[in-house]
């Protein structure tokens, strides 16, 4: 009996360790939507000119080559943490523990 309830339990936590996983990486994957918008919106304020479509091309600056990916790079790190954060605190709130790990 009881090692049905370990066996139980084990593919309970498997199951939300799957289900995690894709919570995770939706989030990742809006986080990376909303840091490219709002780089873009960033970018055209202070430069007053469209953000560089591919940075690796010969015809961007380097310059700005440089600081589209800095500027991407941070803002979407930013709303990586803030959205997985969100995603972390709505999984305690539902669930009533903290994620997988």
């Amino acid at each position: 009996m009881w090692k049905k309830i370990r066996r139980k339990k084990r593919v309970v936590q498997k199951r939300q360790k799957i289900l995690w996983a894709g919570v995770s990486a939706a989030a990742t994957g809006l986080a990376g939507a909303a840091g490219m918008k709002t780089a873009g919106t960033v970018w055209r304020h202070v430069r007053k000119a469209e953000p560089p479509k591919g940075p690796e091309l010969e015809t961007i600056g380097l310059r700005d080559a440089v600081l589209w990916t800095i500027l991407t790079s941070i803002l979407g790190g930013v709303a990586g943490v803030t959205l997985k954060r969100a995603a972390a605190a709505g999984w305690k709130h539902i669930q009533g523990t903290p994620p997988p790990r």
